[in-house]
């Protein structure tokens, strides 16, 4: 069955998520972590049987919905999760679209325990037993599912076993006897009974001559059937003689063949397969070895002339150091050599480039370099030169500023003094003169006046004092007020006089400065080759120029001086190179290479073309080393292993291999004859100790001397038993005369009960008497109650029995048939350093035995290394997922984390071949593991997984994607 597409509308970190065209092999699905792997492993786990509401899934955003498309063998089903409803599958297609199916049905009918445990594994389900189940039933639940299916009843087989014995102890004891325990009242009541009809019955003499006579009958009868007994048992005999006569014949004529090897007698271990297979494998690397170590050789002996040889192989060797790194630094110091002729062709053509600049900022320099480089530029200077112009620059401003205010004083002085000449004419004391003379003459007159007429006197006092302010009115205030104008005017200017003199003094001194300043630019103008012509501004901008260039040149020689730095390193090397390569071939017919050490690094080609050649030599002589050291070390080897063996050998060793080899055939033949023999032995044996009436019958059927000794095994008896007859034919003779004589016997016995049951019939008649009814009565109804009371010993004994054999039998059909695919496939995983997995032979015992190549035996797991704990039940739940048809998909959840390179390698080559009968999803958020399956499986299909959001995509791009955290 596999899953063809995937619906998520609501669960957990899904939502509307579809998953269309799943593949039906390998589905490889990868994500950070929280990116919704865990999820998605929950919907395949509860996909057959509803969503739990028990807490252990995450939260729907309002309600559960998952709808899958499935496909089997026959038919496609819908199969529907909604909410915590139970699963539903509906047939797609279907005319009934009311019919639905119990999605578990398509699951095989497996329980929830089972399947979440085999077909979804994570590195939980990976953990012990007792890890993964806390309580004790559980563990025994899901060990026996690990087991194989329907097993989960048979944890319990000891404990009814035990409960079955019990009880038959209880009724019988433990060897059943009739007068013990339960048995012990009836048996009694028997025996008082039979004394009670024995004593009803002694008057009767026919009574007693019948009961003698139903005695000796019964005698005879009892002598017939332990005759019948035989007789059954030796046409068994015979019968299995003549249906194995050919098989073992087999076996005697493979004895008889063995015995006639000579090599019978050799020590298995010195010619034991794993050192043929030893030897086999030093001859094949001896041959090609030896083949390698010739031309290796001769490809020595070409390098010189012989006298040198030695000589050359000696510096070569003393120099392999050297050349080797070299060598290995080679395309870095051609990048150099590249790095350094470049700066140096740029450096100059920045020099060429700087001077034809310089040249152009001042055409009269024949050396401009030479020139600016004799220029002497700093910070400090450059400051002066900035504040010498700037001060000049603000001189002459403030100079022209003060002739300006000067002229404009001038010129207002000069106006003020013209003003002041219009107040020449002034007299307001003259003025007031005649003002106090008129009133004088008004007071006067106004008293002569008053001789006459006081009224008229003082009238005319008062018009003359009224005209005489009017007159001070208008003559001697406006006089007033123009004086004091005037000197106003006058103080005003006074200050302009003072005034003009300062700004002369000011004008005086500023020209003074200006005329200093002047001659420090025209010194700077004679430093700088400027003419005095040019402006002070120029001066500035020419200064910051050729401190531009001289910084450039400051740098260029910088570079200069670490480009020597570089030419000297660089030469060093080329140097010992040539010295290296001079060395070598002064004993060659090669050329000494002369290089003139001015043109070392232009050369450089022709060095490393040369240095080539050593390095091939170089080679030449490594390989030759290389080799002889294999060639020896493998004789070393070859010897050692003969005389670790105590084998000759001579000192051709490819002979004595040789001679080796035919003999641990000739002993390979015989070992595979006596393995032969031994199966035939081992598998006729098997055959006759699997049923427990063939061994009893061998081993315990002749009493008589002649017979077989009842201590030898069942192989053994049934040797003596061949070896009694000449052929064949001889068996099936005496097959035929037992089968007759048991036949006539039959008939005989046949004939003895009728005689028996007819003298039963006449005692019971004569042992009618009432005394013989009652005591037969009470014998009846002890025996009614202890026949009932036997059966159910005999039914708890038998139980016992039975249920012993069915668990001994069960543990070797789960080591040999349920556990020999687990091992296999946990060999696979361990490149075979594990190679069995075994119970511990108890069901209540929940664990595996682990043995590895070498014979070493873990009794329990907790014994394991994580890992080899994770391989050991990932390999047993990989099994039964093979057992179980029809085929369900796998779903492996970062099951693998814990996994060394080697074994995940192994783990996803059998994971791979699984994905050739199942659907597997691998969930995972390494990038090696993307890679590892990327590389073993070429169709498997990948799907990136980021905050719930699923994407079809490609492994590179996968394994990309999860490199970024």
């Amino acid at each position: 069955m596999k899953l063809k597409s995937i619906y998520i509308r609501d669960f957990g970190i899904f939502n509307n998520q579809y998953l269309e065209g799943l593949g039906d092999g390998l589905v490889v699905i990868g994500g950070h972590n929280r990116s919704g792997k865990s999820s998605f492993l929950n919907i395949i786990k509860n996909l057959p049987y509803g969503l739990p509401q028990d807490g252990s899934i995450p939260p729907a955003r309002e309600q559960y919905y998952i709808e899958t498309v499935l496909k089997t063998d026959d038919q496609n089903y819908n199969l529907i999760l909604d909410g915590f409803a139970k699963a539903k599958a509906q047939p797609i297609n279907n005319s009934n679209p009311d019919e639905d199916l119990d999605a578990v049905q398509l699951f095989n009918d497996l329980d929830r325990l089972t399947y979440q445990q085999l077909f979804t594994i994570s590195l939980d389900e990976l953990q012990h037993v007792s890890k993964i189940s806390k309580n004790n039933k559980k563990q025994k639940k899901v060990f026996s599912l690990l087991l194989g299916a329907g097993l989960s009843e048979l944890i319990k087989v000891p404990e009814i076993a035990d409960n079955y014995f019990n009880d038959a102890v209880k009724i019988g004891g433990k060897l059943g006897s009739t007068n013990v325990s339960q048995f012990k009242s009836y048996y009694n009541q028997i025996k008082e009974a039979e004394k009670d009809k024995d004593k009803a019955l002694k008057q009767l003499d026919d009574f007693i001559a019948k009961r003698k006579e139903l005695a000796e009958k019964e005698e005879n009868l009892e002598l017939l059937e332990k005759n019948n007994k035989k007789l059954t048992r030796k046409e068994f005999l015979f019968d299995l003689l003549k249906n194995n006569y050919q098989n073992y014949q087999e076996i005697e004529e493979l004895e008889f063949k063995l015995n006639q090897f000579s090599v019978k007698d050799l020590d298995s271990e010195k010619f034991s397969r794993e050192n043929y297979e030893k030897a086999i494998s030093f001859k094949k690397s001896y041959q090609v070895l030896k083949e390698d170590y010739q031309s290796k050789k001769d490809n020595l002996i070409s390098l010189s002339l012989e006298e040198h040889r030695e000589k050359i192989l000696a510096i070569i060797i003393e120099n392999s150091g050297q050349i080797n790194t070299y060598k290995s630094k080679k395309e870095v110091y051609i990048e150099k050599i590249r790095s350094y002729l470049e700066a140096k062709n740029e450096l100059h053509e920045k020099r060429n480039i700087l001077e034809n600049e310089l040249k152009e900022i001042n055409s009269e320099w024949d050396e401009p370099l030479q020139e600016i480089k004799n220029i002497k530029i700093d910070e400090l200077k450059q400051r002066d030169l900035s504040r010498t112009i700037e001060t000049f620059r603000n001189i002459k401003q403030q100079l022209e500023s003060l002739k300006k205010e000067k002229e404009d004083l001038k010129e207002k002085h000069n106006a003020h003094l013209e003003e002041l000449k219009q107040y020449d004419d002034l007299n307001p004391e003259s003025t007031l003169k005649r003002t106090y003379l008129f009133g004088l003459i008004a007071f006067i007159l106004a008293i002569f006046t008053a001789f006459y007429n006081l009224s008229a006197a003082l009238i005319t006092l008062l018009s003359a004092l009224f005209l005489n302010h009017i007159y001070f009115s208008t003559q001697y205030k406006p006089l007033l007020e123009k004086e004091k104008a005037k000197e106003e005017l006058e103080i005003v200017i006074k200050k302009n006089e003072k005034k003009l003199n300062s700004l002369n003094l000011k004008l005086k001194e500023l020209e003074q400065d200006l005329k200093n300043h002047e001659e420090k630019l025209t010194n700077y103008r004679l430093e700088l080759g400027i003419e005095d012509s040019q402006a002070v501004s120029i001066i500035s901008d020419y200064y910051r120029m050729i401190k531009d260039k001289k910084s450039r040149l400051n740098l260029l020689n910088k570079d200069q001086e670490k480009l020597e730095v570089k030419r000297k390193e660089l030469e060093a090397v080329l140097k010992e190179i040539i010295k290296i390569i001079n060395n070598i071939y002064q004993y060659t017919e090669s050329e000494l290479l002369k290089v003139n050490e001015a043109n070392l690094v232009t050369k450089y080609q022709e060095i490393f073309v040369e240095f080539k050649n050593i390095v091939k030599n170089l080679e030449v002589v490594n390989s030759f080393k290389e080799v002889e050291e294999k060639y020896l070390g493998l004789e070393s080897d070859i010897k050692s292993f003969f005389k670790a063996n105590q084998i000759n050998f001579e000192a051709d060793l490819l002979s004595a291999l040789n001679k080796y080899l035919n003999k641990a055939e000739e002993f390979s033949e015989f070992k595979n004859l006596e393995e032969k023999y031994l199966n035939k032995k081992d598998q006729l044996s098997s055959s006759f100790n699997s049923s427990d009436r063939i061994r009893s019958y061998l081993v315990n059927y002749f009493a008589e001397p002649e017979g077989i000794d009842n201590e030898i095994g069942a192989l053994t008896s049934f040797k003596k038993l061949y070896r009694g007859f000449s052929s064949l034919q001889a068996v099936e003779k005496a097959y035929k005369e037992t089968s007759t004589e048991l036949s006539e016997n039959k008939k005989q016995h046949k004939i003895l009960l009728e005689e028996i049951n007819t003298l039963k019939n006449e005692i019971d008649r004569l042992a009618s008497s009432q005394d013989v009814q009652k005591a037969h009565q009470k014998i009846n109804d002890a025996r009614s109650d202890l026949r009932n009371l036997a059966e159910r010993y005999a039914v708890n004994k038998s139980v016992y029995f039975i249920l012993n054999k069915l668990r001994e039998r069960f543990i070797n059909r789960a080591e040999d048939e349920l556990l020999k695919p687990a091992a296999d496939i946990l060999a696979e995983i361990t490149s075979d350093e594990y190679n069995s997995i075994e119970t511990s032979g108890d069901l209540e015992d929940t664990e595996f035995k682990t043995i590895l190549a070498d014979g070493r035996t873990f009794n329990r797991v907790d014994y394991l290394s994580r890992g080899t704990m994770e391989q050991l039940f990932l390999a047993v739940r990989l099994s039964r997922i093979n057992e179980i048809k029809p085929h369900l998909p796998v779903v492996l959840d970062d099951s693998l984390v814990n996994f060394d390179h080697s074994h995940l390698l192994n783990t996803v080559k059998v994971i791979s071949r699984l994905a050739q009968t199942h659907q597997v999803f691998v969930l995972s958020c390494h990038p090696h593991l993307i890679k590892c399956l990327k590389n073993i499986s070429q169709s498997a299909q990948y799907w990136r997984l980021e905050k719930g959001s699923f994407e079809l995509t490609d492994a590179e791009s996968l394994q990309e994607h999860l490199l970024i955290e």
